[in-house]
């Protein structure tokens, strides 16, 4: 866009010029008596006008025509920029650095915390996945299918899957993970309270299952099936883990990368598997490195010993926004800040108790002084940019 204001800056001082040309005329000769002669100057100076100013014309006409052909190149420019791809190219391996361990990684039995699902999701596939605009969509489930009320989800699994240990994927396997983070007492708490106690998911066929809820969900694939969840893992390495626990930080799932070395609190190594169902990665492997310290961890991405991490550390994400060489994708509608009450006993279970709690938090001071602006403000669960948003919820604050 440079070119094209400089154009128009030599534009407007052409123009200028010109105007400065016309405007600037002869000696007068006031010696000369004779009429004639001054008539005929005067017709003479109005054809020399009138030349000039068809000059001026045609000079500001061609000047135009070169700016909007200038224009029209500098377009052709952002479009071929536009249009310009990168390809991908096969091998290396990505280090990645995350900001804690995680207990196992075993999606029906182990507490998969932001990073523990970071590296879960590279090993196990799920149900369903979430595109770029945060609708479900199928990945293991080839379709699916739901009653008028969304009570009942129909899933279709793709046919041909296979776990890392040559266990098939099918309805069976996805039953056997169900009823596992059913009786799991931890992972059990995001999906029991969904579920009745007996017939909560109907085998249909080899491929084809269904799940019964108690209350409508029409958004069930895209609210569960993506997450630790819908994330289905090999039977016989599950029925394995029960005899041995040390197993749950060997996973095997039916995703892109396999587990090759896991030391706790230190790396985890996932390499490629080339037998992967949706094509082979690109990737070799990737080194997942616990780096504890957000400051340690930003400062080496900036000095290439990782080559990406996530972080919720504001100061990080200034730094590392000023940094050369660094794309950030920033994203603030997350609710990873949370407080859980007990509400089942006192002080808790008195509401004065908890709003008392909401008003002796100095919102305006945490969002200048620990976020310092950056992200927005939370007054609900939802962004006002979010289809559930309700201004009419105001969270009660000082």
């Amino acid at each position: 866009m440079r070119r094209s204001i400089l154009f128009k800056l030599l534009i407007a001082f052409l123009a200028l010029t010109m105007f400065a040309t016309a405007c600037g005329g002869g000696d007068d000769d006031s010696s000369s008596s004779d009429s004639s002669s001054a008539s005929e100057a005067t017709e003479s100076s109005a054809e020399s006008s009138a030349s000039e100013a068809s000059d001026e014309e045609e000079a500001e006409e061609e000047a135009e025509e070169e700016a909007e052909e200038e224009a029209e190149e500098e377009a052709a420019i952002v479009v071929e920029e536009e249009e310009v791809t990168i390809e991908p190219v096969s091998g290396g391996t990505l280090r990645w650095g995350i900001e804690a361990e995680s207990d196992g990684l075993n999606p029906t039995a182990s507490a998969l915390s932001a990073s523990g699902r970071t590296m879960a999701y590279a090993i196990f596939d799920t149900i369903a996945k979430m595109d770029e605009d945060g609708d479900g969509i199928e990945w293991l489930a080839e379709s699916w299918e739901t009653n008028s009320d969304c009570t009942q989800w129909t899933i279709t699994l793709r046919s041909g899957i296979q776990f890392h240990d040559g266990t098939p994927l099918n309805s069976e396997a996805v039953a056997y993970n169900f009823n596992a983070q059913l009786a799991d007492p931890l992972v059990s708490l995001a999906v029991k309270y969904l579920f009745p106690t007996e017939g909560a998911l109907d085998i249909i066929d080899d491929l084809t299952f269904r799940y019964n809820l108690l209350e409508p969900d029409c958004r069930y694939p895209s609210s569960l099936l993506t997450s630790q969840v819908g994330m289905v893992a090999s039977p016989t390495w599950l029925q394995a883990a029960i005899d041995d626990p040390t197993l749950d930080q060997q996973p095997v799932g039916s995703g892109p990368f396999m587990i090759d070395t896991r030391i706790l609190d230190s790396q985890t190594t996932v390499v490629k598997n080339d037998n992967y169902w949706n094509g082979t990665p690109y990737l070799d492997a990737i080194e997942f490195v616990v780096i504890t310290d957000s400051d340690i961890r930003g400062s080496l991405l900036q000095e290439g010993e990782i080559d990406g991490l996530v972080t919720t550390n504001v100061p990080t994400i200034v730094d590392l926004a000023d940094a050369d060489g660094i794309n950030q994708f920033f994203e603030d509608t997350g609710d990873e800040y949370f407080t859980m009450l007990q509400t089942g006993r006192a002080p808790f279970n008195d509401i004065r108790a908890r709003e008392a709690l909401f008003l002796a938090t100095p919102n305006e001071n945490y969002q200048s002084l620990i976020n310092v602006g950056v992200p927005r403000t939370a007054n609900q669960i939802f962004t006002p940019d979010e289809p559930y948003y309700n201004p009419d919820i105001v969270m009660v604050t000082d």
